[in-house]
């Protein structure tokens, strides 16, 4: 009984060590969102990211890539609503609107069933699904998590593609998901 108590003891320090030296080892990627203040993503350090913006006042799109090669992309674009006022999805809109996005990427999927996957976290919930493309173009990518979080008053719409094993990526991906932080607009707006 007392080696089984100190593996677990063990393991559980090894779990927290790995957890700490992931934190150390990120940075934090703002985003201005104009009156609609800013949105605050914890990602690895060896991440690269871009921003896209069609027009002044619409919402941006971040853009996660690994700092050399093609292993993966990710998109993340924070909008709200164009009323003001406007109530958020519920957890059950939301789940239909990312069920919608997964019966069209069904057609192309090796999967024949994708399951919806429910989340949360300090940003607010969220739903994603996974796929695996089954011919992806020649630069494409070969896997697919896509998906929408709730965070206050933000529709944050994701998609991640990855190239290789994606655990890890979508992993780390979903955790600066859940954990994004709020920023009021200047001027407490």
């Amino acid at each position: 009984m007392l080696s089984s108590q100190r593996i677990v003891r063990d393991l559980s320090l090894a779990l927290v060590l790995a957890c700490a030296a992931t934190l150390a080892l990120a940075r934090d990627v703002r985003v201005a969102l104009g009156t609609h203040g800013a949105v605050v993503l914890s990602v690895p350090d060896d991440w690269r990211d871009s921003l896209e913006q069609e027009s002044a006042d619409g919402p941006p799109t971040i853009n996660l890539l690994p700092k050399q090669g093609n292993a993966f992309h990710i998109l993340i674009t924070p909008a709200w609503p164009n009323v003001p006022n406007t109530p958020m999805p519920t957890k059950g809109a939301l789940r239909e609107l990312v069920r919608r996005a997964a019966d069209d990427a069904e057609a192309r999927a090796v999967e024949h069933d994708l399951e919806l996957i429910d989340f949360a976290g300090p940003a607010g919930y969220g739903a994603y699904f996974s796929a695996t493309d089954r011919e992806p173009e020649p630069d494409g990518f070969k896997y697919l998590t896509q998906g929408m979080l709730v965070a206050t008053d933000l529709r944050v719409s994701f998609t991640i593609l990855v190239n290789g094993n994606p655990v890890a990526t979508v992993q780390q991906a979903l955790t600066s998901l859940r954990t994004m932080r709020r920023e009021p607009a200047k001027g407490g707006h």
